[in-house]
């Protein structure tokens, strides 16, 4: 697929950059769109997020007041040797197994549209990168990079799950069944298969410092509530049964609690209840 391959070799381009500038000072628009953050994003210095404090979360070196990065040697386009400094030498490298599961995807026989089974092989191929930039550079991009990634994935799969409870039929959806496929009250401005396309296109066409502005700009939920609520429709499945139905919302209650969203998945329960209801497992 010759964006994907294109879309790539932007992405490590602009980690070698990013990586050659030793970071950048990034301005950022959040939700409210007026105010402006000023983020010294520097190599290695880990991230400041108004938002999340990431410094030491899922680190090798996280317990250790200087993390003693390993050199990674790379040849760049123009013929010069970088040295980069990699943080998470075991992290980096783990994450690109991702690409793994591409071919995988392509030669199984999975039960998915093939505009969804490529939405989610451009996801992997995109979260290969972004969660290794992440762990490699200990920067607030590669941080972005790596959880809106995983938010693009979790939304796929979750949208794929209902897209097959409606029986493929998004047109007629109710405000409810709209609300479950979208995890919001109101429709996104995309789907995840469209929001897939557009990473994509983030990184084929985008230079690397405005990466952050145009990754925070993606309309995804948080990958906390998506894999509550698929977890939560899973459960349904298997124990569609009204007498099982209060042992199952205590566990899906502390699930919710586990993942820090609380009861924010509640409003979609009642749904997820009644499509489920309609599927025969056996």
């Amino acid at each position: 697929d010759a964006p994907l391959l294109s879309s790539q070799d932007g992405a490590w381009s602009g980690f070698a950059k990013y990586a050659k500038d030793q970071g950048s000072t990034l301005s950022i628009s959040f939700d409210d769109g007026d105010t402006v953050t000023e983020i010294a994003d520097e190599w290695g210095a880990r991230c400041s997020d108004p938002d999340v404090n990431c410094g030491d979360r899922y680190s090798e070196c996280a317990d250790v007041d200087t993390c003693i990065p390993a050199p990674l040697s790379v040849e760049l386009e123009n013929g010069q040797e970088l040295s980069i400094d990699i943080y998470e030498r075991c992290n980096f490298l783990s994450n690109l197994a991702y690409y793994r599961a591409i071919p995988e995807i392509c030669e199984a026989n999975l039960f998915m549209k093939p505009d969804t089974s490529g939405a989610v092989m451009e996801s992997f191929a995109a979260l290969a990168f972004g969660s290794a930039f992440w762990h490699g550079s200990h920067t607030y991009l590669g941080y972005r990079a790596d959880t809106k990634l995983i938010e693009l994935m979790a939304l796929l799969f979750h949208q794929e799950l209902v897209t097959s409870l409606l029986s493929g039929d998004l047109s007629s959806m109710t405000n409810e069944e709209s609300s479950l496929f979208h995890l919001s009250s109101s429709p996104r401005s995309k789907t995840g298969i469209e929001t897939a396309a557009e990473m994509t296109n983030i990184l084929r066409h985008f230079e690397v410092g405005d990466w952050t502005q145009e990754m925070v700009d993606l309309d995804t939920p948080r990958y906390e509530l998506s894999f509550t609520v698929i977890v939560s429709t899973i459960v349904h499945l298997l124990f569609p049964e009204p007498q099982d139905q209060g042992r199952v919302e205590a566990m899906l209650d502390a699930m919710g609690s586990i993942m820090g969203v609380g009861s924010a998945a509640t409003p979609y329960m009642p749904t997820i209840r009644r499509l489920a209801t309609n599927i025969n497992l056996s």
